[in-house]
């Protein structure tokens, strides 16, 4: 399965809640092992993301990056490879199947983790 660094960046949040979510074993194997297979994967777009926030913005004392709105363009137009840098990842899909009775996603989420789930 081919991913972009965007799609990894936005399916972060939902895969962070999905597992911590209730659900049966097997569902809950394959999501464990989704996340341990893309960790390393989102680490990598997360410390890409920051680095061009940093190139173009300035950091506080707590760490959070500040980009102007007059700067905004410039990190854009930089982070347009990087967001369709394409990422090889070797997983089968969960079924959405397997999802049912899993509360803790939104709409939004599930459109998000779509390249993970089959039908």
């Amino acid at each position: 399965m081919t991913l972009t660094f965007a799609q990894l960046i936005a399916i972060q949040e939902p895969l962070q809640r999905l597992a911590r979510a209730r659900m049966e074993a097997r569902a809950a194997f394959k999501v464990g092992l989704l996340v341990k297979l893309l960790a390393p994967h989102m680490a990598a777009a997360s410390e890409a993301r920051l680095r061009a926030y940093r190139e173009f913005g300035t950091e506080d004392d707590n760490g959070t990056v500040h980009v102007l709105s007059t700067r905004m363009a410039e990190l854009r137009k930089a982070m347009e490879p990087l967001l369709e840098l394409p990422v090889e990842v070797h997983l089968d899909p969960i079924p959405l199947v397997s999802l049912a009775g899993v509360d803790v996603l939104s709409p939004e989420d599930l459109l998000a983790l779509g390249p993970l789930i089959a039908e």
